[in-house]
């Protein structure tokens, strides 16, 4: 089987190298010895997931965390199609955020891999322009989107559940829910005011938020999880329930399971996938059920 190793050196606050340095030694033990790519710069692991793609490489070691996977995942498709539909993706948790792994390990492999639904995100860029994103774990937008950003600008060593956390408190007072409109699987539009419109295809974001307690990646639906006009006392007290994923009966915070859903408003919302900044509203989000196969390393090591 051709296989790449694609590693985010900087994963992990450093530790990724370490992570493929034992599972490679396993792997050579069964005679595999993928060929490996270290990333140098944001951005790059999509392209070079696309060349190889296109070039037959049929199984991605991707080494990293959460925006890793995202960028990899984006270099697996064109115009909503798989390049080469039977490769394989392994998620190797390495970086400080491994929220999408926590929801693959409840999946069942018996095929070797699994068939994961995958999220299509059609948006607006800064500069207006059209921009199509693909997500495999949570993309949302509101004050969730504010924290990524606030996220990815802190230090290195900063990082994990605290980044995101401190983000979160940071942004309460600041950030005004706007008023949106919400059109779920082509119904009619829904008014809204939310401070967090999360899509989830896995269960938690944000360094370990159990955002989505019951979803599942392979069900071929997205939970459309949306925080109302909660107040920053009412965040406080709850977050920690929002955390642990005990939170069904909040009052704020409602969940529906769909296959598409519209977000619109008259105000300037941000947008992330996976961690990473996305673009603006409006926007489209839909469900592309089992459209990718993704391992776990123990998957590949059983036997």
């Amino acid at each position: 089987m051709r296989s790449l190793t694609i590693l985010n050196p900087a994963a992990g606050r450093g530790r990724a190298a370490a992570v493929w340095e034992r599972l490679r030694r396993q792997l050579e033990k069964r005679g595999e010895s993928p060929r490996v790519h270290v990333t140098t710069a944001r951005g790059e692991a999509g392209p070079v997931a696309r060349a190889a793609l296109e070039g037959g490489v049929e199984r991605i070691f991707v080494v990293g965390g959460d925006g890793t996977f995202n960028e990899v995942l984006n270099g697996y498709f064109s115009d909503a199609a798989p390049i080469n539909p039977a490769a394989v993706l392994v998620a190797v948790a390495a970086g400080t955020g491994c929220d999408l792994v926590r929801s693959l390990d409840s999946c069942q492999a018996a095929e070797g891999f699994i068939r994961m639904d995958v999220g299509r995100l059609s948006c607006v860029g800064a500069g207006g322009e059209a921009v199509v994103r693909y997500f495999a774990n949570v993309a949302s937008c509101g004050q969730s989107a504010r924290v990524a950003e606030a996220v990815a600008r802190m230090p290195r060593w900063f990082g994990g559940s605290a980044a995101y956390l401190f983000a979160i408190l940071k942004s309460l007072r600041s950030y005004q829910p706007p008023l949106v409109e919400l059109t779920i699987d082509g119904g009619p539009a829904l008014p809204q005011v939310a401070r967090c419109i999360a899509v989830a295809n896995g269960r938690a974001f944000g360094g370990g938020l159990t955002i989505a307690p019951q979803a599942r990646v392979d069900n071929g639906l997205l939970d459309l999880a949306v925080l109302g006009a909660a107040t920053p006392g009412w965040l406080l007290r709850n977050v920690h329930r929002i955390y642990r994923g005990e939170h069904e009966q909040l009052a704020h915070l409602n969940h529906t399971l769909l296959r598409s859903v519209s977000i619109t408003s008259n105000a300037c919302v941000a947008i992330e996938a996976d961690g990473e900044p996305a673009g603006l509203l409006p926007a489209r989000f839909e469900i592309l059920a089992g459209s990718v196969r993704v391992a776990l390393p123990h998957h590949l090591l059983i036997g």
